[in-house]
């Protein structure tokens, strides 16, 4: 197989999400959203396969992308919002994918915000797929802003998961972590966790 096929099969989708896809852990007819859509890098591979896919993003011309990116997508399926109010019914979506995001939070109060509105539209038995940046391994080198806000040694301001706040977070709407804890130490400039939620 050429780099140029396997590029068609998966795009640029995240590796870690590359790693559940060939894990199996997504049938055809599951409805798939990409909360935090971006351009829709992630859903590549989910159009490929013909699951009906939604993607959110705040930003206007990320939506519009979306829209220009998969044309055999129903217009309506991709919509500007925020992760705080997500724009669906309760148990609407099979899986989740949150690449990248949630680490933009002000504050816990609205890290909280945009965790619930996941679990919400997520059906029992559904997972999420969570990308975010962590403390873990980095603490050390970080400078606390406050409200749970750090300066990274990249230069960036990022609003950190640590790990205990995993665990609230998995009490408080009964989820299973599906996959081992991962975080991956980028040239100790910033950590970035790899996690797999299924919902209760």
């Amino acid at each position: 197989m050429t780099k140029s096929t396997i590029h068609q099969l998966v795009g640029n989708t995240d590796i870690y999400l590359l790693d559940q896809i060939l894990k199996g852990r997504y049938s055809t007819s599951d409805r798939i959203l990409d909360a935090g859509a971006g351009g829709g890098r992630n859903l590549h591979w989910f159009v490929q396969n013909g699951n009906p896919v939604y993607g959110v993003d705040q930003n206007a011309e990320a939506v519009a992308l979306l829209k220009q990116h998969y044309p055999s997508v129903p217009k309506g399926h991709f919509l500007e919002a925020g992760l705080e109010n997500l724009p669906f019914d309760p148990d609407f979506f099979d899986h989740i994918i949150c690449c990248a995001v949630l680490h933009f939070a002000n504050d816990p109060e609205h890290f909280n915000a945009m965790f619930a509105e996941l679990i919400r539209v997520l059906k029992p038995g559904g997972t999420v797929f969570i990308r975010v940046a962590t403390d873990v391994g980095v603490a050390e080198k970080m400078q606390f802003l406050g409200q749970g806000r750090f300066h990274m040694p990249d230069g960036t301001d990022r609003f950190l998961l640590t790990r205990p706040m995993l665990d609230r977070c998995i009490k408080t709407h009964q989820l299973l972590l599906l996959e081992p804890f991962k975080a991956v130490n980028v040239d100790n400039q910033r950590c970035m966790a790899a996690i797999v939620l299924q919902k209760g």
